[in-house]
């Protein structure tokens, strides 16, 4: 199956050091793929490193993340003509939600 990796295995893991934190973490090793819809144009193999430090209140959270922090190079599709879909680089952010 195009864009199904051959090999793919990972960690991820969440630690509650007092009541309302949350520490997480994800490694993910993604293998060669082959990209849909054309199966001539492939990914080598990378790494995904995700983290996440939140605080949670009764009907608040508030959250500092980065995602691909290994800032990892691959595609999410190829079109024809050899074009490509690059993933989003290295992101960083703040979060703030409320439930209610």
């Amino acid at each position: 199956m195009a864009g199904t990796p051959r090999s793919n295995f990972g960690f991820s893991g969440e630690w509650h050091p007092t009541p309302g934190w949350t520490v997480s973490a994800s490694i993910v090793r993604r293998g060669h793929t082959t990209l849909y819809p054309s199966s001539n144009i492939q990914n080598a193999p990378y790494v995904l490193v995700d983290a996440q430090i939140e605080k949670r209140w009764k009907h608040w959270n508030i959250a500092l993340y980065g995602h691909n922090l290994t800032n990892s190079s691959y595609f999410t599709r190829g079109l024809s003509g050899g074009y490509v879909v690059a993933a989003n680089p290295r992101q960083l952010g703040f979060r703030v939600g409320v439930n209610f």
